[in-house]
């Protein structure tokens, strides 16, 4: 994680952090972060590669078109 690299933070802290903030968020859309829950499966998939830093650090987005 780039945030325990740069500012020297403990992964457990900024992963606790991260948890309790985007929980709040995601229960206000009535989302959750648990990983328990079963998803249902896309009939569309849509995909994205994305290059973070040119040419080094590469994403890939996966998104589910039917529910944009």
């Amino acid at each position: 994680m780039q945030v325990v690299g740069q500012y020297g933070l403990g992964l457990r802290l900024v992963q606790a952090c991260l948890e309790a903030v985007a929980g709040t968020q995601l229960a206000k859309r009535g989302l959750s972060l648990e990983e328990s829950e079963s998803l249902t499966t896309p009939r569309f998939l849509g995909i994205d590669e994305f290059a973070r830093c040119k040419g080094h650090r590469y994403g890939t987005i996966l998104r589910d078109l039917e529910s944009l």
